[in-house]
């Protein structure tokens, strides 16, 4: 899983999404098999520590882990950012719940 990987590694990424890159989120939305990932279906290109990033993101974080935070089911990691890149000026996607509280 991606927690394990994580913990694993000690590195993790964040790629960055706006209107249009955004229709890359889907792939990580599919069912896969085991031996299947998201990536599969999507551009990507490596971040310095060798972690994958969107190619069409609107940017991206390539992240140390410096820690983790659990509270029921759900683990939060936090790292500390070592590299990051911004492909172009733009506003990033952002999740708003149906009661409109953002996370």
């Amino acid at each position: 899983d991606h927690l394990t990987a994580i913990r694993d590694s000690g590195r993790f990424t964040v790629s960055i999404v706006d209107k249009a890159s955004s229709g890359a989120m889907g792939a990580f939305f599919k069912k896969r098999g085991p031996d299947e990932s998201p990536f599969d279906d999507v551009a990507h290109e490596a971040a310095p520590s060798g972690i994958p990033v969107l190619t069409d993101a609107l940017g991206w974080l390539d992240c140390k882990l410096s820690g983790e935070h659990a509270r029921g089911d759900l683990v939060v990691v936090f790292g500390t950012v070592e590299a990051g890149s911004l492909a172009r000026e733009d506003e990033p996607m952002i999740h708003v719940r149906k009661d409109g509280r953002t996370y």
